[in-house]
């Protein structure tokens, strides 16, 4: 483990005892990168983002994160977890003053003018930005992003594009899974297809 690679894995199967099991090959998350992972559902997608972040612990094999790393996730949360929550709230569950690093990141995803603004009263893609800013805003080495552009129309989706090539230029390691593995690959590094695993 090197400062390049905040995490890596090896000889890693994820998945239950007694159900579903799968191999993912040998791989690592470094620095300046982005590894995409692709499947339709049903194919292990949120089962090894599950074991990557050390929620589920691996069936197989050994995932190493280096000491201090720091660690953001977008998950495909139930939206009831913030429904009592305002939009500032739901970002001040990330970072304690989100408004200083939201003005540094410059709002891409139009955050500001729904600061007060109840998050169960949102639409499901002004949900999706609110979650993908939140994800952002802490600056972490490492950034795993769960479907992140769910919900999204095309221009907000190219925003998001956009937005992850910025914090991966200064350095941030990042792993982002989608259901199509064709529109993924012109945006990583490497990309790992589940369907053809398992």
């Amino acid at each position: 483990m090197t400062d390049k690679v905040p995490l890596s894995w090896s000889n890693l199967t994820c998945g239950y005892a007694e159900g579903f099991r799968l191999s993912l090959p040998d791989g690592q998350l470094e620095k300046g990168k982005v590894f995409g992972l692709a499947g339709p559902n049903g194919s292990g997608k949120s089962t090894v983002l599950t074991t990557l972040t050390g929620l589920f612990k691996p069936l197989q094999g050994q995932v190493t994160r280096a000491p201090m790393t720091k660690v953001s996730c977008l998950f495909q949360v139930p939206r009831q977890t913030f429904i009592s929550l305002t939009v500032q709230e739901v970002l001040e569950s990330a970072v304690k003053n989100p408004k200083l690093p939201l003005s540094e990141l410059g709002d891409p995803f139009g955050i500001a003018s729904l600061w007060q603004t109840s998050f169960h009263l949102l639409s499901e893609g002004q949900k999706q930005r609110v979650l993908i800013t939140r994800a952002f805003l802490g600056k972490p080495d490492v950034l795993f992003l769960d479907e992140p552009t769910n919900h999204l129309d095309a221009p907000r989706r190219e925003t998001f594009w956009q937005t992850l090539a910025h914090f991966t230029k200064v350095g941030m390691a990042v792993l982002v899974i989608e259901h199509d593995s064709e529109k993924l690959r012109r945006h990583v590094n490497r990309l790992v297809d589940l369907e053809t695993l398992t």
